[in-house]
This record gives structure tokens, sequence and C-alpha cells, in this order.
């Protein structure tokens, strides 16, 4: 078996998840590829075409960078071989890698590479803290990255959570986050750099402390909720 296909049985799109047929033509340079870490040290990698349709799912140690590197050579290069419909398949394929849902994974810490065809305008629209956003580089320095990266996160996690303090903190944003019932224009509006901070914060996704974890779920929920609120009212 070639090292190529051994590569290849790393996705977990399978030939049973392909689309049948695609209404518009896919660019193929215009890519965009996600990585969630679990606090195990493990990273999901998802490779989009587009916001429709993905065409490669994989789960790998964040240690492992010469597997990471062969993933990142092949994904960011490869024609689209299995493209699947992301919305009504991702919760499928994801249960085949130890997720149940899409949900599930998103309670995970993330990150992005897009592709340097992608339009500057979307690039806008990543948080500060992407560090992947606009990165250029060769397999191997992205390997190296990609460990680097979580390493930081988990590092910021923990020198968060020392500091008891901050759980004094993000209970006064839990509390801000709510006083949206009556006006939620109004209090999104106020709230936006906040909701802006509460994302940096993901770090404490990858969290051995139970209480803080659980409070900044919470805090997520919660700034959903406000934007979806939010939502309602403006449209």
């Amino acid at each position: 078996m070639t090292k190529e296909n051994e590569l290849l049985k790393l996705n977990m799109i399978t030939e049973k998840d392909v689309v049948n047929k695609i209404n518009y033509e896919i660019d193929i340079n215009y890519r965009e590829i996600k990585f969630f870490f679990t606090p195990t040290g493990n990273v999901v990698i998802i490779g989009c075409a587009d916001n429709n349709y993905i065409y490669w799912v994989s789960i790998t140690s964040v240690y492992d960078k010469e597997k990471n590197k062969n993933i990142f050579n092949y994904i960011t290069k490869c024609d689209y071989q299995l493209l699947c419909d992301f919305c009504s398949q991702i919760d499928d394929v994801l249960k085949r890698i130890g997720f149940s849902s899409y949900s599930q994974l998103k309670n995970t810490c993330c990150n992005y590479f897009i592709n340097k065809n992608f339009p500057d305008s979307k690039i806008k629209d990543y948080p500060d803290w992407c560090t992947f956003a606009t990165l250029q580089t060769d397999a191997e320095i992205f390997a190296e990255e990609l460990l680097k990266f979580f390493v930081q996160q988990e590092e910021e996690s923990i020198k968060y959570t020392l500091n008891s303090s901050n759980f004094i903190l993000l209970k006064s944003y839990a509390k801000e986050l709510k006083k949206g019932k009556r006006n939620p224009v109004k209090q999104y509006d106020k709230c936006r750099d906040l909701i802006k901070e509460i994302k940096r914060l993901q770090f404490l996704k990858l969290s051995k402390n139970d209480a803080f974890k659980q409070l900044y779920f919470s805090i997520i929920d919660s700034a959903a909720h406000l934007y979806n609120s939010y939502m309602t009212k403006v449209r």
C-alpha cells in the first residue's frame, strides 16, 4: 500500500458520503481548514471546500508532527475527490471518531487555516486569536505551529484558572450577558467587546478545572442566546 493510500485511510469521509450532484462550480483554490483541539491532545482536522461542502475529516495526536505534516501537505493541494454535504452529513462523519455531533466538537478549542486565495473581506471575519488565518507556510513548519498553538492554549488555561479572581470575573460576564431580556439589541451592542473577549478565552475549553470550564460553557450559551435574540429583533 502506498504512503498516499495510508494517508487517505485517515479521512473519515467515505464514498458513500459523497454527494451525487452539486449545482455550482466549486473553486479549488477557495478552501478553509478547521482544527479542533481536545483536552487529551488530539486534533480533529476538517477540510472545507466552502461553506456547504467538506472533503476531509480526521483525528490525530497533535504531537504526531509527521502525520499532521503529511495531512496538511495533502489537503491544502488535493482535488476534491470526496465531497459531502456539511449540514446533513457532518454529524454522521464525526460519530466515526467518537463525537456525537458538530455541536459537541465545537466545545473544543479551535483554530483555522485559510488558503492564500481566500478573499481579504472573508479573512476579516475571523477572530484576532486565529493564528493561522493568514499563515502561508510549508507543511513541516505548519505541524510545529499546530503543536505550538495547542501548548500555548493549554498553558494559558492553567495560568488563567490559577487566579481565583478570574472566576469572579467570569461570573460578572455571565451576569452582564443575561441583562438583555427587555432590549436584546441594545444589550448585544453593549456586549460586543465582551463577546470578543469571551471568544479569546476559548483556551478554557482545554481546562482541567471543571468549575472554570462549566462556567465558561454557560457563558458561551448565554452569549449565543443574546445573539439569537438580537438577530430576531433586527431581521
